[in-house]
């Protein structure tokens, strides 16, 4: 039985996990990426993760995924990545809420979310809500950004849609994209 499976379905790839052995997953992952069927440069979705991954097991899985040209969109079992200093679905619609350390955020931060914050974010999922980042060297980085409302330091809050991974930062009193 293979450690996982990929589909390909309404224009996406989806990446399911069928082991407990996160070295057998990964060893798959890379041989079935460096197939030659196998498209580069696509988002794939990651289901059904059957063991709680670490901090360093994500770090490797998103390192082999960038030595082959390849993104992860979002991790839909995100809620078993426990050994990370993150939060997941904690952003409830219409609130607003303050951060004050380094975040890594798994999920959506949906229109109605205003985010203030005194640290790095980083953001797995959609930015469609507000963003205010306190201070010129913070920056915010996210799988998209939809309608959000991004304001970093001293400039005015910036109507912002990139559908595309990217970072958010403050430079010569501007915001800027990458």
């Amino acid at each position: 039985m293979d450690a996982l499976t990929i589909k390909y379905s309404k224009n996406k790839y989806t990446i399911t996990c069928l082991t407990h052995d996160f070295k057998v997953f990964l060893y798959e992952l890379e041989s079935k990426l460096n197939n030659s069927f196998f498209q580069k440069g696509y988002f794939y979705t990651c289901f059904s993760f059957s063991f709680t991954l670490t901090s360093k097991q994500l770090y490797d899985l998103y390192s082999l995924c960038e030595l082959h040209n390849t993104l992860i969109k979002e991790i839909n079992d995100a809620k078993k990545i426990v050994q990370l200093a993150h939060k997941h679905d904690c952003f409830k619609a219409g609130g607003k809420y303050y951060v004050s350390q380094d975040l890594l955020y798994i999920g959506d931060v949906h229109k109605d979310v205003e985010v203030v914050s005194g640290a790095n974010l980083y953001i797995i999922g959609e930015v469609y809500g507000t963003i205010d980042l306190l201070y010129s060297d913070l920056e915010v980085c996210s799988t998209s950004f939809v309608n959000a409302k991004v304001r970093i330091f001293d400039t005015v809050f910036q109507k912002t849609t990139i559908n595309t991974p990217c970072k958010v930062y403050y430079k010569d009193e501007l915001i800027t994209y990458i």
